[in-house]
């Protein structure tokens, strides 16, 4: 665990935070600081704050790598790092002494679940200060809705939701959220440092022995369900007997990444779409200099990311008409394809990709298109001046809220409580633990988050398993795994 470490006090700031010279004040709770989108925005939005003169802490509530913790440290030193000498049942506690410490003005929770089950203790405990979330994307496939639904349980006790897209604020909305109370707040891109660059171009297409004259197609993220890597293998099949030149570049690592090169393997194509593994940030801008054509068939999204670095950059992006991503890419700038039946998908993508493969001038165009859209409209420090504004104004929701003595909001007392969270995460952990990434998808998450659910059918589960009745768990799972193992090894 990285202990407080002293954050260096700057000149004074004039703010409505507090008295003249008192420096606004913001601890944003985080799942970790390892690598992916979500986690750039973090970094990206730590840095747009203490630039303007804010105070930032960090706590983070999941065991990972924390390969970024280093780039956060540039702008902050005070970060909690949920580490394997901490319990989890320690850590509600450790959290709420955290915030007492600070005394943030505000407080962000995103991507959190421990986090928001935590909410209505805190909200208790320190009614001075003021609660916002910041949700990427609904997901269907966990709590019916991921983390925007959890938001949405827990209105009663944020001040403000933040999301990337007019998509995510009207699905809220529609599911019960208060419309004043959801704003949006893209997370946009530096186009100074995400641009096109000629030398750079020549220099990484010398590196794969490429002219060029040959289209390159970039496919980066990581290989899992939602980003299709399936997907994207069948449209690479589809494109190569189309006979079009051309060479996709893939950059990323996941569960999928064995089944991708044995596909490609075995059918001939990994001269034409060549593995590069998990690439760093500066790497993936690399890429994309040497790159044309942008492709990620994601399953959901939110608004992609790379989408916003692709599009810096000066390519055609070739993606899903999912969640807010219309919101980024116009018909001047990129091809969006509906996702539906797998088959329709792939042949739609291959006949999108064809066609800017056969017309070089068209996805140069598009891709000027495409930058010129992200300097007008989607600019970081354009980001940073918005998150300001709305931090200013959930500060200002507070108020009002608390002047309000007679709010008749629905409150979230009979959800799961952090306690609860903690607990039956420590319980999952010891069933199975994390693999080797940490990540979401793990055993551990999956029990936890049913065990955890607000459904009522789950809370005589919940509080059975809590009761502390399950010796029998842990020489149960070494025999389901024992004989898992054995049919695995078995001949087929």
């Amino acid at each position: 665990m990285q202990q407080t470490l002293p954050h260096s006090a700057c000149p004074g700031v004039p703010s409505p935070f507090g008295p003249p010279g008192d420096r606004p004040r913001l601890l944003m709770v985080l799942p970790w600081l390892t690598v992916g989108g979500s986690d750039k925005f973090n970094l990206d939005l730590v840095q747009q704050m203490t630039r303007r003169g804010w105070d930032v802490s960090i706590a983070t509530t999941l065991r990972g790598d924390n390969a970024w913790l280093p780039e956060f440290s540039r702008f902050t030193r005070d970060i909690f790092i949920l580490d394997d000498g901490l319990s989890s049942k320690d850590l509600p506690d450790l959290l709420s002494q955290w915030i007492r410490q600070r005394k943030p003005h505000v407080v962000m929770i995103s991507q959190s679940e421990l986090g928001y089950y935590l909410l209505p203790s805190w909200r208790r405990q320190f009614p001075e200060t003021t609660f916002v979330d910041y949700c990427h994307l609904e997901d269907e496939h966990w709590m019916n809705g991921g983390f925007p639904r959890l938001s949405i349980d827990h209105r009663a006790d944020l001040d403000l939701t933040l999301v990337t897209s007019q998509h995510l604020k009207q699905w809220m909305v529609e599911r019960g959220a208060d419309a004043e109370r959801v704003d949006v707040c893209t997370i946009n891109v530096d186009p100074d440092a995400w641009r096109p660059d000629e030398t750079l171009r020549e220099s990484v297409r010398r590196e794969f022995d490429l002219s060029e004259g040959t289209p390159v197609i970039l496919y980066a993220g990581r290989l899992c369900p939602q980003k299709q890597p399936r997907v994207f293998a069948h449209v690479m099949k589809g494109l190569r007997e189309t006979k079009r030149d051309f060479v996709a570049l893939v950059a990323g690592d996941g569960e999928d990444r064995s089944w991708l090169e044995d596909f490609l393997g075995r059918h001939g194509l990994s001269d034409c779409a060549r593995m590069l593994g998990e690439v760093s940030s500066m790497r993936v801008r690399e890429l994309m200099a040497a790159a044309d054509i942008f492709f990620l068939p994601s399953r959901w999204e939110g608004i992609a990311l790379t989408f916003y670095e692709a599009m810096a950059c000066g390519l055609v992006v070739v993606g899903a008409d999912v969640g807010g991503q219309r919101e980024l890419v116009t018909e001047e700038c990129g091809i969006l394809v509906p996702v539906g039946d797998t088959e329709r998908e792939t042949a739609l993508y291959i006949a999108a990709l064809e066609t800017l493969l056969s017309d070089p001038s068209k996805r140069r165009a598009m891709g000027r298109n495409a930058r010129e859209r992200i300097c007008r409209h989607f600019r970081l420090d354009d980001m940073g001046s918005n998150m300001t504004r709305l931090l200013h104004q959930a500060r200002a929701l507070h108020a009002e809220r608390a002047a309000d003595s007679h709010s008749n909001l629905k409150t979230g007392a009979s959800l799961p409580t952090g306690n609860d969270y903690s607990r039956v995460q420590e319980l999952a952990e010891k069933f199975w633990p994390r693999g080797r990434c940490g990540c979401s998808c793990g055993y551990p998450a999956k029990i936890t988050k049913l065990l955890v659910s607000g459904n009522p059918l789950i809370r005589p589960v919940r509080e059975w398993v809590l009761g502390r009745r399950w010796p029998w768990l842990l020489p149960l799972k070494d025999f389901i795994k024992e004989r898992a193992g054995g049919m695995k090894d078995r001949p087929s």
